[in-house]
């Protein structure tokens, strides 16, 4: 399926990509996980550039997301000035 919205650069841990299924990003949602569809435009050696109804501000799984499930209740961590989240 053909996913339309602006093209995001995301690290390439934070695709989840399963076989038969549309690639996805998942993101923090009212402390909650929700998955978006994202359409794979093409990968780097450490990134991906991908398009999907992603905003900067949306804050977004960056590791285990084979692991992932709608509605899974999470606690965010802090984002440091780089970006990256660090433990409290």
């Amino acid at each position: 399926a053909r996913v339309e919205g602006n093209p995001f650069s995301v690290p390439l841990s934070a695709v989840d990509a399963r076989k038969e299924q549309q690639a996805q990003v998942w993101i923090v949602d009212g402390g909650q996980l929700k998955p978006v569809p994202v359409q794979n435009a093409r990968y780097a050696e450490t990134t991906a550039v991908v398009s999907g109804a992603l905003t900067p501000q949306m804050q977004m799984v960056t590791a285990g997301v084979h692991l992932m499930v709608a509605g899974q209740p999470v606690t965010a961590l802090p984002r440091q000035r780089d970006g990256a989240a660090v433990a409290p």
